[in-house]
């Protein structure tokens, strides 16, 4: 489990790394408002994965673990071709909505083929974790980032900045897909049976879809709202902080994704202690992680300010302040809701996440109105409280009912 965990979290450094440095190059190169449109699509192909993730991967985490491998195989084969309606209809609504936002053709053509080519690199790494192959993982990631990158400064004379990085990232995922990708089995000419298939499992995924549709709401809608209510610039001008302080998530996404499986393992063996031990020892030790990453960008930003024009705004300390708070605030939420996937608790997760978006979006309703963008993410963290609150009583919930149960057995 080690391995794997010090292997996920280097290989989110690499990704993590590549994607920092691509948003300090747009952030450094592009104005306010390019980097705006970046985040808007880049927010859009989240959205995407947040139902492909839902749907498919969290499946493949939870369902896979632990079944002999014939039935990981007959499971996977029907996964990963329900993944091609999933992505597909995923993919057509990101570009539909970034032409309703009023993104040009070329943009939404470029966000359709991000969100698909992601989808295929995503379902890659899921299987890899999922069958703790760290290599492959790294092989995965590390040709999908070389060929961003390369491909990025092939088209960079050639395309607008935030064309050329999109454009850039879809390359590196399809080459990531069609040379390292573990096989998938998956069969479109049985795309039907295999949905059919899945209907015994949507009981709990959609409560799961539902939930990831609200979590990514609570995450995102600021980016949208900012978009309609203050523009393209003043979108990238909040992002723009938030950039700074993504390691801390990103270093999160990559330890939740290695450790889900093994909570999973956890969970079937029915030792929901050493789940929960787990998820705490693991929030500690980002949090820690998160604090001392803070520290050193704050030691930093006078110098980073030399090289970065786009954060030269007098409010940009306040952005970055709060999104420092947030970082850290958001990181029990993040974990916790591990727990509550692993035990199929997506009900209960889902109307956690309904109250944290119905807190930050009341809030962030006056965005509308002549306020300061410090508004978004007060929002967000006032939602993010509440999300962490409704995980606590979730999951105490479920250690009361499991050892009340327990308790009948041995006696």
């Amino acid at each position: 489990m080690n391995r794997n965990v010090l292997t996920s979290v280097f290989d989110q450094i690499v990704v993590s790394g590549t994607m920092f440095g691509l948003n300090l190059l747009l952030i450094s190169a592009a104005d306010p408002g390019a980097y705006g449109q970046f985040i808007l699509i880049y927010s859009l192909t989240l959205l995407a994965f947040g139902a492909q993730n839902a749907l498919v991967l969290v499946p493949v985490n939870v369902l896979l673990p632990g079944r002999s491998t014939r039935r990981q195989m007959a499971t996977l084969r029907m996964l990963s071709t329900v993944d091609l309606a999933v992505v597909g209809s995923a993919a057509l609504l990101v570009a539909l909505l970034a032409r309703a936002f009023g993104l040009s053709w070329v943009l939404c053509f470029s966000a359709f083929f991000l969100a698909v080519t992601s989808s295929w690199r995503e379902l890659a790494r899921a299987v890899c974790l999922t069958r703790q192959q760290p290599r492959k993982l790294l092989e995965v990631d590390c040709s999908a980032m070389a060929g961003a990158v390369i491909s990025v400064a092939a088209l960079w004379q050639w395309l607008e900045p935030q064309t050329a990085v999109l454009v850039g990232l879809s390359i590196g995922n399809a080459v990531a897909a069609l040379m390292f990708s573990p096989p998938f089995f998956r069969d479109p000419q049985r795309i039907r049976r295999s949905i059919l298939r899945y209907q015994g499992y949507w009981k709990k995924s959609r409560w799961a879809l539902l939930g990831a549709a609200l979590t990514e709401g609570q995450l995102r809608l600021h980016v949208f709202i900012l978009q309609l209510a203050k523009g393209s610039a003043a979108l990238g001008l909040v992002q723009a902080g938030r950039v700074l302080v993504n390691p801390i998530s990103m270093i999160a996404f990559a330890w939740i994704r290695a450790i889900r499986p093994t909570i999973a393992h956890h969970i079937h063996a029915r030792d929901h202690q050493s789940a929960m031990r787990t998820i705490i020892t693991g929030t500690s030790v980002l949090m820690m992680f998160g604090i001392v990453y803070l520290i050193a960008l704050w030691l930093a930003l006078p110098h980073i300010r030399l090289y970065l024009s786009a954060i030269q705004a007098p409010a940009f300390e306040n952005l970055l302040m709060l999104w420092s708070l947030f970082a850290i605030i958001n990181l029990p939420s993040l974990c916790f809701s591990v727990y509550l996937q692993a035990t199929h608790r997506y009900r209960d997760l889902t109307a956690c996440a309904a109250a944290s978006v119905l807190a930050s979006s009341l809030l962030m309703a006056s965005l509308f109105f002549d306020v300061d963008l410090t508004w978004a993410i007060v929002a967000l963290m006032v939602g993010e409280v509440v999300m962490i609150a409704g995980l606590i009583a979730a999951i105490r919930r479920d250690f009361v009912r499991t050892t009340q149960a327990a308790g009948d057995l041995h006696a």
